[in-house]
């Protein structure tokens, strides 16, 4: 009889712990949903710099082509031609950014040896709540006994 308890606390000890580590370890059910967030961030970033790729491809084409737009971009910068008059208003004449490059995305990193500890703790409760069973259990024979 005892041994079949012994085997009963483990076989809870193994399933309370992998549940454990399936729900809440480093390759857990959480880290999947926080791993899934991750990519669909991801996948906007690189939609967002393909888009910031094509205005970059559209503007270098108008650079090439477009000596107006040269001009512009270059009064921008701070430079002027040596026919041109220049007046500052009451602004702010330093050059803007010209563009913005993508968000960078850290990655997601897990906490180290959770997957251990996980497993320690659900070993641990099964083998606690396996003891408190034998206990209420050979209270109950005893006082029938009684």
């Amino acid at each position: 009889m005892k041994f079949y308890h012994i085997l009963i606390i483990l076989y809870l000890g193994i399933i309370l712990g992998s549940l454990l580590v399936l729900f809440f370890g480093d390759d857990g059910y959480l880290t999947f949903m926080l791993y899934k967030e991750h990519r669909d961030i991801l996948c906007r970033n690189i939609e967002d710099l393909k888009k910031k790729n094509m205005q970059l491809v559209q503007k270098i084409k108008l650079l090439r082509s477009n000596p107006e737009v040269i001009r512009i971009l270059a009064r921008k910068l701070g430079y002027y031609g040596s026919d041109e008059n220049i007046i500052f208003l009451n602004e702010d004449v330093t050059p803007g950014k010209l563009y913005e490059i993508g968000t960078i995305i850290k990655e997601i990193r897990g906490r180290p040896e959770r997957n251990l500890l996980l497993k320690i703790i659900g070993f641990s409760a099964s083998v606690f709540l396996g003891i408190l069973f034998i206990l209420l259990k050979q209270r109950k024979n005893h006082d029938h006994q009684l």
